[in-house]
C-alpha cells in the first residue's frame, strides 16, 4: 500500500469559488487532517504533478493548471463536504483557524483560552470541542507544542 501526504496552500477564497453553490456545509466541523482513499482521477492528477518535476521548464505554466485540477477533483469528489467546510465564512473551522493564528503569533506568552474562545466568537465548551476536532489536540497542548518546536529549532 502506498501513502501520499499532500499539503496544499489553497486559499479559502480560491476554494470557495469552486464549491457547489446552495449547499449548507456548516452543520459539522471536520478535522483539518484526514486519511482517505484517492480515486483514479485524483491520483492521475497528483501523478502529473509529480512528473512535472522532471520537466522544469513547464512548471511555471502547468503547475497552476494541475493545482486547479486537483482542487476541482477534491471539491467534486467524496471529500466535497470536508473541503467545503473550510470555505464557509464565519464557520467553526474559520473561527478555529483564527484561534490558531493567534496562538502562533503569541505562543511565547501565556494565552488565556477562555479569552481566546471569546475573541473568536465561541463558547469555551464549543471552542474546546471544535479545536480538538480540527487539530487532534487541545488549544493548550497546541500552544505548548508550538513553544516546544520553537525551542527545538533554536537548539
Amino acid at each position: 500500500m502506498i501513502y501520499l501526504l499532500m499539503i496544499t496552500d489553497c486559499t479559502r477564497s480560491s476554494l470557495a469559488m469552486r464549491v457547489s453553490r446552495g449547499k449548507d456545509f456548516t452543520k459539522k466541523i471536520y478535522s483539518g487532517i484526514f486519511i482517505g482513499n484517492v480515486g483514479d482521477s485524483l491520483s492521475g492528477s497528483v501523478l502529473r504533478l509529480v512528473r512535472l518535476l522532471e520537466t522544469q521548464r513547464y512548471i511555471e505554466v502547468v503547475l497552476p493548471i494541475i493545482k486547479c485540477e486537483i482542487s476541482y477533483r477534491l471539491i467534486n469528489g467524496e471529500y466535497e463536504i470536508r473541503i467545503a467546510s473550510i470555505t464557509q465564512v464565519d464557520s467553526k473551522m474559520q473561527r478555529i483557524s483564527a484561534a490558531i493564528k493567534i496562538l502562533k503569533t503569541n505562543f511565547n506568552s501565556l494565552v488565556n483560552m477562555e479569552r481566546l474562545a471569546i475573541e473568536v466568537g465561541m463558547s469555551i465548551s464549543s471552542f474546546n470541542t471544535h479545536f480538538k476536532s480540527v487539530t487532534a489536540m487541545t488549544a493548550l497542548q497546541y500552544q505548548k507544542r508550538l513553544w516546544y518546536l520553537d525551542m527545538l529549532a533554536k537548539s
